[in-house]
């Protein structure tokens, strides 16, 4: 959830900050951040043959209801629901970063 909180994990808008990768932007054409690619992407819902990642769809549809992140973040059992998330996503974006580096030095 730390990554999430501070905007300091395997996000797009971070790494472009740091001028590591050439753009901030997600598969789907929105600015990545913390925000987008966890509670509102649904390319990171999908594997790559198109079907539903299970996990993912599940923990965002506890989160459904809520609006903003400060009431996700009161309430117990979504705060739970949004670290298990925001760590399934996390790990997602850094396995993704790490294939695009490894790509980049085979070429």
């Amino acid at each position: 959830m730390v990554h999430f909180l501070s905007s300091h994990g395997p996000y797009r808008t971070k790494l472009f900050e740091l001028n590591i990768i050439a753009s901030p932007e997600c598969e789907c054409g929105e600015n990545l951040t913390p925000e987008h690619v966890v509670l509102e992407c649904r390319i990171n819902q999908q594997n790559d043959d198109g079907t539903e990642k299970c996990r993912i769809v599940e923990l965002r549809k506890e989160l459904q209801a809520t609006t903003t992140t400060t009431e996700i973040l009161r309430d117990e059992t979504k705060r739970e629901a949004l670290d298990r998330l925001a760590s399934a996503i996390s790990h997602l974006e850094k396995m993704k970063y790490i294939e695009t580096h490894r790509q980049r030095r085979n070429t």
